[in-house]
């Protein structure tokens, strides 16, 4: 039982002995108490209530809400930097310490290393970067041996006798990574800390061939405990009882520890999803792994979202563009209305709300047998003609906490086990499923027939499911994709042609059917929560329409194609009736969106500010790593309406769309926006918070 579920149950003991207390004393001051009490037992008395308390909490809240809409969402976007909830996460961060322990070599310094310095490795307890040669400015620490594939044993031993005579006290855990993993720390710890760092064990990605009891993967990072790391140099390096040098150190280090005695954990998750991997995510989710790996997996080869862990530890092969991508979709990108349970969290809350109710309830008793306690006769009668029923309408809020009360004194290991799949089962959902209803969105997604099964399919699998309708179009109709064919000829010199056709059906066809109408190309990721959030102050009466903002061509621009765009309906109305016939739009050629935006412009729809409170975007032209680290192409500078920003504070977190988005990151998206969570961080969202 780890710590947080040892103060849960102290927490719990205490309220039971509360109670019992009250109790003792209820019995004290009444001699009739006990047919009292099973009178109430019986339900002849309905007076044990919600708490006032919390029910004005919840009135407050909801006034609140209806009075003060536009202040809760200006907030809400900066809420993970002002209110986010890190503090089991820092309380792990004290007990679970961890060295972090980098492979790499002089030429990756640059290339590299820097990013994953400037990134993951932030979290660590320590750090040390290990290489052939000692660099001070960096710095790196070189253990005087051979780079190259054929020493990679010799320089992973090396590294963990130098660790031993220096860093021992240093921390409890010992991770060793390469240059190319992503690593999250959070994650880690809270896989570590129910184990002792003074048992002789290791974690990893299991793999099966060549040791008895397996070894773990290289790539995907593996961790030792102190106890591990002494047996590993004091009774296999130093007496020169393991393979010290050679090809394969993830292999020859397995052999190693199986020799001292230190046992492979299994580092899969409650539900037998993987937390190491060896391969980026996407590999993981498709499953088109190589030959070898299928044969040397000791977890089946599984793939699919439902294999990868919520809760994952590290991913391998990340480039460092992707270094930089992975810190923004893990501690700051998350859709609007879901908040993501924790279940350390919920139960914590479940017990003091037990403490809190067993106290009002308790008290109560008290001061009504006090008061009473010369009358109970008087109250026995009462009670038999039930002339003291309260009127306490049933709540969901008094249903729902005694059924995780019931579940939790009657499942406690359930709680923790099941942490893993809070999404599944926990994550509340709510505020989403009312923007959803009410901010209807119809997509529009722009494709053609040779991409249907190449994108579009992707495309229609992931982040479309979430549109309140979506249509596909294209240049011929296909009853069985489906698409609607609205031109003859595909290309990007009839682009423009193919908008405002698109534009005229779904308002012929659709105008009933949604209040916004996106459109967004085969290759655009839309997270459809974070779009709602943006728009649901506004009426779908106004001419507007929103989007990446472009101030060039157009005298008060317009808006990315790429990046998609939204529009009213009476824009869209407008469009159709004012725009299309008036021959003052152009309906031909390549550059669609810049003719839509002079026809918004004519028709008098203005364009909205995509920006969040804190001028980040939200609509994006490019993939996240691009807005992340900057190179923009020159064309962009000019164009760009927000002064072309990058990096992280330049980036929403409450993110619209990402372009040029291949198909294996669309389900790659899914994963990082709907499921990946750092333990232990909750992230603020005011909506929840006020």
């Amino acid at each position: 039982m780890n710590g947080c579920s040892t103060n849960v149950w102290w927490c719990v003991v205490l309220t039971m002995v509360y109670g019992s207390v009250l109790l003792l004393l209820n019995l004290k001051y009444s001699n009739d108490s006990k047919i009292v009490l099973s009178r109430l037992s019986a339900g002849q008395s309905s007076c044990v209530c919600p708490t006032a308390s919390s029910t004005a909490n919840d009135k407050h809240g909801e006034k609140q809400h209806k009075g003060e809409p536009l202040l809760w969402q200006a907030e809400s976007d900066a809420s993970f930097h002002k209110g986010g909830d890190d503090t089991v996460a820092r309380r792990l961060e004290q007990k679970v310490r961890v060295l972090c322990y980098i492979m790499t070599n002089p030429e990756s310094l640059d290339t590299k290393t820097i990013h994953v310095k400037n990134t993951w490795a932030k979290r660590c307890n320590k750090v040390l970067f290990i290489s052939s040669v000692t660099n001070n400015t960096f710095p790196t620490v070189g253990v005087n041996i051979s780079e190259g594939r054929h020493h990679l044993t010799g320089k992973t031993m090396k590294a963990f006798e130098y660790i031993y005579e220096h860093h021992i006290d240093d921390a409890d855990w010992f991770l060793k990574a390469d240059d190319d993993t992503y690593v999250i720390l959070e994650n880690l710890r809270h896989l570590l800390e129910p184990y002792s760092p003074n048992e002789p064990v290791y974690f990893g990605h299991h793999f099966t061939p060549y040791v008895k009891q397996g070894y773990h993967s290289g790539g995907a990072g593996y961790v030792l405990s102190k106890e591990a790391l002494r047996r590993l140099v004091v009774n296999g390096i130093l007496p020169r009882n393991c393979t010290i040098d050679g090809y394969g150190e993830d292999r020859h280090m397995g052999g190693c520890m199986q020799n001292v005695g230190v046992r492979i954990v299994n580092s899969t998750d409650s539900l037998g999803r993987s937390r190491f991997h060896c391969f980026q995510p996407w590999g993981h989710l498709f499953g088109k792994y190589p030959e070898w790996y299928i044969r040397y997996d000791a977890n089946g080869a599984k793939s699919g979202q439902n294999s990868i862990s919520d809760y994952a530890v590290s991913f391998h092969y990340i480039s460092p563009q992707l270094m930089y991508g992975l810190e923004y979709v893990v501690y700051h990108l998350r859709p609007y209305g879901i908040k993501m349970a924790d279940n350390e969290c919920m139960v914590l809350m479940s017990v003091w709300l037990s403490m809190v109710l067993t106290i009002v309830y308790g008290a109560a008793l008290l001061w009504m047998n006090l008061k009473y306690s010369h009358d109970s006769a008087d109250i026995l009668t009462r009670l038999s003609s039930r002339q003291t029923a309260c009127v306490c309408p049933p709540t969901e809020t008094t249903v729902n906490y005694k059924q995780r009360e019931e579940q939790h004194q009657q499942e406690p290991g359930l709680w923790q086990e099941d942490s893993d799949a809070s999404f599944h089962h926990d994550d509340d959902d709510t505020v989403a499923r009312r923007l959803e209803q009410k901010v209807r969105v119809l997509c529009y997604i722009m494709t053609h027939p040779d991409n249907l099964d190449k994108k579009t399919i992707h495309v229609k699998n992931t982040w479309t499911k979430r549109c309140n309708k979506v249509l596909f179009i294209s240049s011929v109709t296909n009853v069985t994709f489906p698409t609607v064919g609205v031109t003859d000829t595909e290309g990007r010199k009839h682009l423009t042609e193919k908008t405002m056709k698109a534009f005229e059906y779904i308002y012929e066809h659709h105008i009933d059917d949604a209040d916004w109408f996106l459109k967004a190309d085969d290759d655009t990721y839309v997270v459809l929560e974070n779009l709602r959030h943006l728009l649901e102050p506004y009426s779908p009466n106004e001419p507007v329409y929103f989007g990446h903002h472009f101030k060039t061509l157009a005298k008060q621009g317009y808006h990315s194609g790429g990046a998609g765009y939204v529009l009213s309906k009476e824009a869209l109305r407008r469009l159709v009736i004012n725009g299309i016939p008036s021959g003052k739009c152009t309906l031909q050629g390549s550059e669609e969106d810049v003719f839509l935006g002079r026809c918004m412009q004519y028709v008098g729809v203005r364009t909205g500010n995509s920006t969040d409170s804190l001028g980040r975007s939200r609509f994006h032209c490019f993939k996240p790593w691009t807005h992340l680290r900057g190179g923009y192409p020159e064309w962009y500078l000019r164009y760009d309406a927000n002064g072309a920003q990058y990096g992280q504070d330049s980036v929403s977190d409450y993110a619209i769309s990402f372009h040029y988005v291949q198909p294996a990151f669309m389900y790659g998206y899914e994963y990082f926006v709907y499921h990946l969570r750092p333990y232990g961080i909750r992230m603020a969202d005011d909506e929840y918070e006020t």
